[in-house]
C-alpha cells in the first residue's frame, strides 16, 4: 500500500474520514470537489450518494469511492473530482488537501489509512470524523453569485420573473441569463430540507470536527438539532467552524451566542460571509441589513467568541480590496486573533470572475495589489497568488456579457442599478455598447431609447 509515499502528492485524508452533505442530500468527497474545473467550472458534480436513499456504508464505500482512493494511493490525484486542489498546487499556493493534514485527528486517520484499507479501495473500518453539513438551501438572502441549490431565495425570485414573462422562449432567455436550468428550478420545492439525523445520533461521539454551512446554518432547525445534541452530550471538545451570513442570531426562542460561549477559542471559530461593507454589502448579497451584520459580529466579539470575515473575491470586489480590509479590520477589532487576516475565497462563477475585467483595467487592479502586499500585514502572500493568476488571464467576454445581462435582470428584480453602487464597473458595460439596458430593453418589451433615461425607481416589472 503506496500511502506513506504518495501522502505529499496525492493523497487527501477526506476519503478515509469526511461526511460532506448537500442540501438536495447528495454526500460528495469534499466541498471542493463540485466541479471538474475551478475555473471554468464545467458542471460534474461528483456523487457518492444520497442521504436519503443510502446508508453510511453504502456511500462510504460506493464505487465511486473505493476508485478514488485507489487512484490517490496510486499517486493519481483525479482532476475530475480534485480540479480545484490541483489548480491551487500547479501555482505552488496550498491546496484544501495539503490543510486536511492539519486537522488534530488526522494522525489517527492516517493510522487507520494502513489498516483499513483493502487492494480495491475499500474500508474494513471508519469513523467519520469531519461532518461538512449544508442540510437545507433555507436562506434570508440571495446573493448575487449564488443559485437555487443553496438559497431558497434564489427559487422565489426566479419563479415570480419566469411568470412575469409570457412567451416560453423569453422564459428560457431569462433561464439562460441567470445561469440556472428551467426545468429544475420550476420543479423544486419551496425549500430543500433533510430531516433524516438518525445518523447524527450515531455518530455524535465520534465527530471531531463540525463545519456549518449553507443556505444559513443560523435558521435551519438541523443545525439547531445538532448543537443541543453536542450540548446535552457536553462534547465541547469538538471543533466547530462555521460559514454565516451574520443577519440573525436568534431563532425559536434560542440565541446561539449563549451556545457558542460554551466552547473555548480554540475549538469554535466563527467565519462570516462579508464581501463588502454598507450599500456594496447590501447590493453583493441581497438581504444584507449592513446595519444589523455590523451589530450582530461586534456583539460577538463583545461575548469573547472569535470570529473573522471570509471574502468571496470575484469582479465587484477585487478593485478595491485593501481599503476593504482595512474598513473590515475596524470592524473586528477585539476579535481574539493576534493578527487580523481574513480568508479570501476567488469567485470562480463566471458572470461574477475577475475576467469579467478589461484587461488593462485587470493590469491596474494586479499592480494595485502588488503595492498594497508589499507594506501589508493583513494577508499572506500565498492568499493572492490565485488572484494574481486569474487577472493575469486574458479578458473573457464572455463572462464580460454574462455579467452584464445577468446584472441587468437582477436590477429589474431587485429596483437596483449595479453601476449606481459599484460605479468602478461601468467600463464594463462601456466596453460592450451598453448591454445592460439593451438587456433591460429587451426583458421589459420596450426600447432602448426609453430605458436609457428611467430613473432607478421606475424599474419595477409589471
Amino acid at each position: 500500500m503506496e500511502i506513506k509515499r504518495n501522502k505529499s502528492k496525492s493523497i487527501c485524508i477526506h476519503p478515509w474520514s469526511h461526511l460532506a452533505i448537500n442540501p438536495n442530500g447528495e454526500v460528495i468527497p469534499c466541498c471542493h470537489a463540485r466541479w471538474k474545473n475551478p475555473v471554468s467550472k464545467d458542471h460534474a458534480t461528483n456523487v457518492m450518494g444520497s442521504i436519503h436513499k443510502n446508508n453510511l456504508d453504502e456511500i462510504f464505500n460506493s464505487d465511486f469511492m473505493k476508485n478514488l482512493r485507489k487512484q490517490m494511493i496510486n499517486g493519481i490525484l483525479p482532476e475530475d473530482v480534485c480540479g480545484k486542489c490541483k489548480y491551487y498546487e500547479d501555482i505552488n499556493v496550498k491546496s484544501p488537501r495539503q490543510w486536511t493534514f492539519k486537522a488534530p485527528y488526522a494522525p489517527a486517520v492516517e493510522k487507520l489509512m494502513e489498516t483499513t484499507t483493502l487492494e480495491d479501495g475499500t474500508l474494513t473500518d471508519y469513523k467519520i470524523k469531519y461532518w461538512d453539513l449544508r442540510y437545507s438551501n433555507r436562506c434570508n438572502m440571495s446573493c448575487i453569485m449564488c443559485s437555487p441549490m443553496w438559497s431558497h431565495k434564489w427559487t422565489a425570485e426566479i419563479k415570480k420573473l419566469d411568470s412575469q414573462i409570457e412567451h416560453l422562449d423569453n422564459k428560457k432567455k431569462l433561464a439562460h441569463a441567470l445561469v440556472y436550468d428551467r426545468d429544475d428550478v420550476m420543479s423544486m420545492p419551496k425549500t430543500l430540507d433533510l430531516k433524516n439525523l438518525d445518523w447524527v445520533d450515531n455518530g455524535i461521539k465520534d465527530v471531531e470536527k463540525i463545519y456549518f454551512a449553507g443556505g444559513e446554518p443560523l435558521i435551519m432547525d438541523e443545525h439547531w438539532y445538532i448543537l443541543d445534541k453536542l450540548d446535552q452530550e457536553k462534547r465541547y471538545d469538538t471543533h466547530i467552524k462555521y460559514n454565516t451570513n451574520m443577519l440573525k442570531l436568534d431563532h425559536r426562542g434560542k440565541n446561539v451566542i449563549d451556545y457558542w460561549k460554551k466552547w473555548d477559542k480554540q475549538h469554535l471559530f466563527v467565519e462570516c460571509s462579508i464581501d463588502e461593507t454598507n450599500e456594496r454589502a447590501e447590493y453583493i448579497r441581497n438581504g444584507t441589513v449592513w446595519k444589523t451584520v455590523s451589530k450582530n459580529i461586534r456583539d460577538v466579539i463583545n461575548a469573547g467568541i472569535r470570529i473573522s470575515p471570509i471574502i468571496s473575491v470575484g469582479c465587484y470586489n477585487i478593485h478595491r480590496l485593501p481599503e476593504l480590509i482595512e474598513e473590515l479590520r475596524d470592524l473586528f477589532q477585539g476579535n481574539g486573533d493576534k493578527v487580523f487576516r481574513p480568508t479570501l475565497n476567488p469567485v470562480f462563477t463566471k458572470a461574477y470572475s475577475m475576467s469579467v475585467w478589461p484587461d488593462k483595467q485587470a493590469k491596474r487592479i494586479q499592480k494595485k495589489l502588488r503595492r498594497w502586499e508589499k507594506k501589508t500585514k493583513n494577508v499572506r502572500p500565498q492568499q493572492l497568488k490565485p488572484f494574481y493568476d486569474m487577472l493575469e488571464k486574458p479578458h473573457d467576454p464572455d463572462a464580460a456579457k454574462a455579467f452584464l445581462r445577468k446584472s441587468a435582470i437582477l436590477d429589474i428584480s431587485r429596483n437596483k442599478n449595479i453601476f449606481e453602487i459599484i460605479p468602478e464597473l461601468e467600463i464594463v458595460n462601456t466596453t460592450y455598447n451598453d448591454l445592460y439596458t439593451r438587456t433591460k430593453a429587451e426583458f421589459l418589451n420596450s426600447t432602448y431609447d426609453d430605458l436609457y433615461n428611467k430613473t432607478k425607481d421606475e424599474w419595477n416589472m409589471k
